[in-house]
Formats: C-alpha cells, structure tokens, sequence
C-alpha cells in the first residue's frame, strides 16, 4: 500500500485530494491529485474505517477525510517493515495535545475601529505584529510573506481551542512528499475546528442578536463567500517552538473523485432519456412539487457533515409536504406512505420499513422538541426517503397525460389506495403502480 501523487488514477487506488488549482500571489499553481494504491488484500476504504475506530479512541478528529489522511500520513512514515500492529500503535502515540486558534479576515470596514469581547471571541482589527510573532515562533513564513494582505483588515480571532494532533517530529526530514501529506492532515483537522467554532460563535451571540438585533452570520458567510481564514496551531508540550499555520483562502476544491465529471455526463444522458426527464421544469412540472424538491435539494448540501440535524429537519420537512395533506396523524401518514414509496422505489440499500421510518420521525421529533441531535444515519436515510417521495410524485406526472395538471389530492388518494390494498395483501396492477409513479 502506497501513497502517490498523480494526475492519473493507479490502479486500485482511493482518492485523498484533487484540487482544480490554487493562486500563490500572482502565480497559479495545480498539484497532482493524492491517492492511496492497494497491490494486497486489504481495501483502502476498510482500512481508512479501522483508522477512524482508533482515532475516536484517542479523542481525534474521526472524518472520514481526516482518517484517510491520517492513513496516509502512517504510510509516508513509516517503512514496510514496521507496518504491523506495534507499528500501528507506535505511530499513534505520536497523537499529542495542542491548542488552536481560527481568525476570521473580515475586509476593513470604514471608520470602524473598535475592539471589542464577546464571549470568548475577540473582535479586532486584526493584529499583524502579534500574528508575525507566532507565524516565527513555530517556523512559519505566512505572516511574512502575506502579511500586507491583511492590512486594515479585521478579524474574529477565538480563544485558544484544545485539539488532539499528530506531533509535528514526524516530520523529521524534508521529503517532500511526506510535507505535502502531513500539510493536508492539517488542513483538514483545521476545516473540522473551523467549522466548529463558527458554530460556537452563532450559540455564544445568539441570545446578544435576538435581544439587540446586532448579527453576524460567521456560519453563513463561511459556507457561501470567500472568507479567509487561518488557523494556528501551537503543540502544548513546545508552545512557544513548534506549530502549524493554516491559512484557507476558499477556492475550488474538488471532494469528488476524478469519476464524478464522467459519471455526471453519463447520468444526465440517462436522464434526458427518461419520462421525467423529458419534462419540462417549469412548464410541465405540477407547482406542488418544486417546494419540496428544492428543499431536498438543500437536504443533501447539508447531509453526511456537521449539520446533519438540519439535513434531517429540512429532509422530513419535504416528505410531509408531499406525503400529507389537511388535517390528519402526519406521523402515521408519513410511515405507512413512505414505506410504501420505499418498497416500489428504493435507491438505495437502507431498509426504510414502517419501523425503520417511525424510528427516524421519532428521531426528528426529538430534535425538534427535546433538541437531542439526529445522529448522521438517520439524518442521511431521511434523505434518501425524501428524494425517493419527490422522484416518485415526478414519474406520477410524467405518467399524466396533462402532468402540471397532476393533483396533490388526486396522487395522494391513488397513493393511500395502493398503500391499503398492499397492506390487505391484495395485488395492485401494474398500470396503477405507474400512475402513482411507483414504478417506470
């Protein structure tokens, strides 16, 4: 098993890394996409899993990204003669405490001055002098080499956040290829804080923006502008000489494999191909459905990360639009319905029966009243009902002679008849199925 970096897939391997480029300066940078290659037995997807089993034993970051390159980081380090379990649980005692601190660059704002406390966040004009101290003090050039960028600039800098890392010793020459990994690892254990203490941020002003009207919406403008950001790291047992700076300066970077761009082209000509996809959106498409497969939609922007809970809010949210109507038991509805839908029109290999469903409204329930998380595998097969519910009510207009004149009521009534007579253990027809857009 190997590390590599390559423009090119090796043959079985797994995508760590691709990005479309980066601009240092004036000057536009691509890098070969990161992989790791497996020539045995052993999956590199297994193996990414077990590491993430043993990095929550240590009270590390466990991402699914942060685990691949911790692999990745084990394999650049070690010899193939020490990969074996006492290697293993070597390499992991390099796991050491540190604290990490995020600013958030803000551009100057006129006449705007003031320094000020909120919480355990400090919002400043951002402090160059103390910002070039610390770059120094852990050997790094980024506050020389940028700082006039961030002149009249401002910043939200957080208090200092324990972290757990891999000790910066395992660098212990300067292959290039073993920086480039160790350099990655950190990126994306400052991504996971990053996005934590923006979160903190919005629960530490909530109550100060309800009560004065004053927001700032840290969490929003990092997700959708180009805010820049940097993240110092500084190793607890040598504070003041041992480190890592993280600047992210938000680009294109690409979380898919290199297959996504030709899996797209092939998908979207199967589409095209399709009942459904021969309609026409805004034409043919009944109004009843946009609402819910917008938020659909924003469901899966949101799923399998930090805000699974929003992912499986928004997700029910769009199933009761399409699966009820009136005044009647929603969570009953919502299960016997979108079981049904599940049985005829799964797409995926989650086992979403009436049980299964009742436990993931319970689920959103919980949260909505009790504020008790969605764990990510509810979260995630609340999505996955949820597009099954919108791409079934979409077949049931293709299916429809005048398919924006497709009823809400009317679907939902063949629906319900469906559910009842499989339910009797009474066969539907196949002609009924289509029209409920329950099969092609």
């Amino acid at each position: 098993m190997e590390v590599h970096e390559s423009r090119t897939r090796p043959e079985n391997a797994v995508l760590l890394k691709a990005e479309l480029g980066r601009i240092d300066g004036s000057v536009s940078t691509t890098y070969p996409e990161l992989w790791i290659a497996s020539s045995g037995p052993l999956r590199v997807d297994a193996l990414i899993r077990a590491i993430a089993r043993i990095l929550r034993g240590v009270n590390h970051d466990s991402s699914e990204r942060v685990a691949g390159l911790v692999l990745a980081l084990y394999l650049v380090t070690s010899s193939r003669r020490d990969r074996n379990a006492q290697g293993l649980a070597n390499f992991f005692h390099q796991v050491i405490d540190a604290d990490a601190e995020i600013l958030f660059i803000i551009p100057a704002l006129e006449r705007i001055t003031a320094n000020f406390q909120l919480g355990s966040f400090t919002l400043e004009r951002t402090d160059l002098h103390r910002l070039k101290d610390l770059c120094r003090r852990v050997d790094c050039d980024y506050a020389d080499r940028y700082g006039a960028s961030l002149e009249g600039t401002q910043c939200i800098r957080s208090g200092a956040i324990p972290s757990r890392i891999f000790a910066k010793s395992l660098l212990r020459d300067h292959n290039q290829l073993r920086y480039r990994v160790y350099d990655e690892y950190m990126g994306a254990v400052a991504h996971g804080i990053r996005q934590a203490v923006a979160r903190a941020f919005s629960i530490e002003t909530a109550l100060l923006s309800i009560a004065s009207g004053w927001h700032f919406p840290l969490e929003r403008l990092l997700r959708l502008s180009p805010m820049k950001t940097i993240a110092l790291f500084r190793e607890r047992a040598y504070k003041n000489s041992r480190g890592w700076v993280v600047p992210s300066t938000p680009g294109f970077t690409l979380v898919h494999s290199t297959d996504f761009w030709p899996m797209g082209a092939e998908e979207a000509q199967k589409w095209a191909e399709s009942s459904t996809g021969r309609l026409n959106p805004q034409d043919d498409m009944p109004a009843w459905i946009h609402s819910p497969a917008r938020l659909t939609v924003a469901a899966m922007s949101h799923a399998g990360g930090d805000e699974s809970d929003l992912a499986g809010l928004v997700a029910t949210t769009a199933i009761e639009l399409l699966l009820t109507e009136g005044s009647q038991d929603i969570q009953r509805t919502v299960v016997q319905l979108g079981a049904c839908v599940w049985r005829h029109a799964r797409i995926s290999e989650s086992v979403l029966d009436e049980e299964r469903i009742k436990s993931l409204y319970d689920a959103r329930s919980k949260f909505v009243h009790e504020g008790k998380t969605i764990l990510s595998a509810d979260s995630l097969d609340l999505v996955m009902l949820a597009r099954a519910v919108v791409r079934v009510a979409a077949r049931a207009a293709a299916a429809s002679k005048l398919p924006r004149g497709l009823a809400h009521a009317d679907w939902l009534q063949k629906l319900k008849a469906v559910q009842t007579s499989e339910q009797a253990k009474i066969a539907v027809d196949a002609v009924v199925l289509r029209s409920v857009g329950l099969i092609d």
